[in-house]
């Protein structure tokens, strides 16, 4: 009894059931036939098309492609072009494993995605917040991709776009820019090691236009933001907020800032010179690692001082009151991303950063004094910022900060005489409803 056969359409294919064997695919048309040995194989799990021929007296069976992932026509015209390369005495299943063993030896995106990730983390490039960052891009977007090597996705810049596509449709704008961005930083890290890779084929994507969410508050804005924080319940989140306008500060740094990082320096040497407080941020908070201190505002000074002994007076416990903004409910005994939406600050820290850098121009604070009071890196493509020892320069922007801190106070109506209200205010739960 024959081998069964099967029409060679893919509702015919289709109906073949699982865990039921070979079948000759036949179009019924002896001419039509000759592609001998042409089959779909139905096993347990999946059906596969198949050509098996001999060669050199050795039955040769090569996999075309899994019923449901390729048509009848398209694993017909695979069939043509193996069965051609069998006749000239090349055996396709051979080839691929070369392929497969030469791949093995190349680089793949999750590969190179290690090799970047120590190299940052060894050099301080990388922090770990950018490191975790990239690590969910990874495993959201990019988790497919993990094991293609990177020459096969130097190739292919057609499925980039698509995965861009498909990004920017599922999951937003942003996720399909960073994405690709972050192919695009380890492609550039894959060609400097595996030289006959094609160029960087992100080029080819086309970016979503970028929206800006964070904007500074103007001079309304703020002073509304400030009657919102005074709503708030919680002195530490109100303390917290002030602080970061204050000194434009990062979010996550400000909240894992500890009293022994500000030396408030009130003349304790007893010398005629003026006191010269500094609030050091380590590394360990700092962003990408770079630690930075920066001067402190007399206000500013004053507020942390009575702020200091406030903490020391409600939190007792030693793992709490260490920090500058602790916390009863952390683990870590400090605020954890303060975010205060439900309590009508819809505002996060980076508008802050954005407000401070804006408020800047009216006291004349030049791009490098930005820079140095915010925490950026100095750009070593600027000659000029290259040679600033940033230690040695937070006295000399020291008038700036002050100037700073002086246009808020001013902007807000504080005054050394509001800090005992800005700290023990007290206020209703939920107050900030009925305003």
């Amino acid at each position: 009894m024959g081998m069964p056969t099967v029409n060679m359409t893919d509702a015919a294919v289709n109906a073949v059931p699982l865990n039921s064997g070979a079948y000759l695919i036949t179009t019924g048309s002896r001419k039509a036939d000759s592609l001998r040995g042409f089959m779909l194989v139905a096993n347990a799990a999946s059906a596969s098309f198949v050509i098996q021929r001999k060669l050199k007296g050795k039955s040769v069976r090569v996999k075309l492609g899994v019923r449901g992932e390729i048509t009848v026509a398209q694993a017909h015209a695979k069939a043509v072009e193996a069965l051609k390369r069998l006749n000239e005495g090349e055996n396709p299943n051979a080839t691929r494993r070369a392929a497969r063993e030469e791949d093995s030896k190349r680089l793949t995106l999750q590969r190179t995605f290690d090799l970047y990730v120590a190299e940052g983390t060894r050099n301080g490039d990388l922090s770990p917040k950018t490191i975790s960052l990239y690590s969910d891009h990874m495993r959201l977007h990019l988790a497919e991709w993990k094991d293609r090597t990177m020459l096969d996705i130097g190739r292919d810049r057609a499925a980039l776009i698509a995965l861009h596509e498909k990004l920017t449709k599922d999951r937003g704008w942003a996720a399909g820019n960073n994405a690709i961005r972050l192919v695009a930083y380890l492609y550039n890290r894959a060609i400097r090691i595996e030289e006959d890779l094609p160029a960087n084929p992100t080029i080819a994507v086309a970016y979503n236009k970028e929206r800006k969410r964070d904007t500074a508050l103007s001079d309304k804005q703020l002073k509304d933001w400030y009657r919102r924080v005074m709503l708030l319940s919680n002195p530490v989140k109100r303390l917290f907020w002030l602080i970061v306008l204050l000194t434009g500060g990062r979010r996550e740094q400000m909240a894992a800032a500890r009293w022994e990082h500000i030396d408030f320096d009130l003349q304790k040497k007893r010398d005629r010179e003026p006191s010269k407080p500094r609030w050091h941020f380590p590394d360990e908070n700092a962003k990408a690692g770079r630690g930075y201190d920066i001067p402190v505002a007399p206000f500013t000074v004053k507020l942390l001082g009575a702020w200091k002994a406030y903490v020391e007076k409600e939190y007792p416990i030693a793992q709490q009151c260490q920090f500058v903004f602790p916390s009863a409910k952390s683990s870590e005994g400090h605020l954890k991303k303060p975010r205060n939406e439900r309590q009508g600050l819809t505002e996060t820290a980076h508008p802050l950063r954005h407000t401070f850098r804006t408020q800047g121009l009216a006291v004349r604070l030049s791009k490098t004094e930005a820079k140095i009071l915010m925490g950026h890196k100095l750009s070593g493509g600027e000659m000029d910022e290259r040679y600033i020892t940033r230690s040695d320069a937070v006295e000399k922007v020291r008038p700036q900060q002050d100037a700073m801190t002086a246009r808020y106070t001013k902007l807000l109506g504080l005054t050394e005489a509001s800090i005992p209200e800005i700290i023990e205010h007290r206020v209703k739960r939920n107050a900030w409803k009925a305003a």
